[in-house]
C-alpha cells in the first residue's frame, strides 16, 4: 500500500505593492493605538482625580476657617468664664453686704444692687451657654470635616493607584501590539528585499 503524501501548499509571495500596503496599514494601526493611549490618559479618571484634589483643597480651607472660628470661640468662652467668676465673687460679696445691711436702714439700696447684679449674672450665663453650644457645634463640624478629608485622601490614593495600574497595563498591551506590528513590518520588508533580488 502506498502512503499518500500530503500535498504541500505553495504560498504565493506577496508583491512589493502588497507589502507596501501592509506596511502602511500596520503604521496606521500603530498610530491608532497611540491615539487610544493618549485618549485613555486624558479620560475621566484623571479628571475625577483633579476634581477630588480640588474638593480636598476646599475642605482644607474650610477646616482652617473652622479652626480659626474655634480659636475665637475658645477666647470668648474663657473671657465669659472669667466674667462669670467675677460676677459670682461680686454676688457673694453683695450677699454678705446684704446680710449686714439688713440691720441697717440702707437695706433697700443694697437689695436693688443685688437684683441688678443677679440680672447681669443671668445675662452673662446666657451668653456663656450660647458660646458653649456654638463651640460644641464647631467641634462636631471639625470632626466631620476631618473624616471627609480622610475619605477623600483615601479615594484619591485609590484612584491614582488604579489609574497607574490601568495605564501600565494598557501601555504593556500597546507595546506588545506595536512590537508585533513592527516585527511583522521588518519580516515583510526583509522578504520583499529578498523577492526583489
Amino acid at each position: 500500500m502506498e502512503r499518500a503524501t500530503p500535498k504541500t501548499k505553495i504560498r504565493k509571495r506577496p508583491s512589493w505593492a502588497q507589502l507596501q500596503q501592509r506596511v502602511i496599514f500596520l503604521q496606521s494601526e500603530i498610530l491608532k493605538y497611540k491615539r487610544k493611549l493618549k485618549r485613555y490618559r486624558d479620560n475621566a479618571k484623571y479628571k475625577s482625580i483633579d476634581e477630588l484634589k480640588t474638593e480636598r483643597d476646599k475642605l482644607e480651607h474650610m477646616l482652617e476657617d473652622q479652626y480659626k472660628k474655634n480659636e475665637k470661640l475658645e477666647k470668648d468662652y474663657s473671657v465669659l468664664q472669667e466674667e462669670n467668676e467675677k460676677m459670682k465673687e461680686e454676688k457673694a460679696s453683695l450677699l454678705a453686704e446684704a446680710e449686714k445691711s439688713k440691720e441697717n436702714k440702707e437695706k433697700s439700696h443694697h437689695s436693688s444692687n443685688y437684683d441688678l447684679l443677679n440680672e447681669k449674672i443671668g445675662h452673662v450665663s446666657e451668653q456663656l451657654e450660647h458660646y458653649i453650644k456654638n463651640y460644641e457645634k464647631s467641634e462636631k463640624r471639625l470632626k466631620n470635616h476631618d473624616k471627609e478629608l480622610a475619605k477623600i485622601e483615601l479615594l484619591i490614593g485609590q484612584l491614582e493607584q488604579y489609574s497607574k495600574n490601568k495605564v501600565e497595563e494598557q501601555l504593556m498591551t500597546l507595546k506588545t501590539k506595536i512590537s508585533a506590528i513592527e516585527e511583522k513590518i521588518m519580516n515583510e520588508s526583509k522578504s520583499s528585499r529578498y523577492l526583489q533580488k
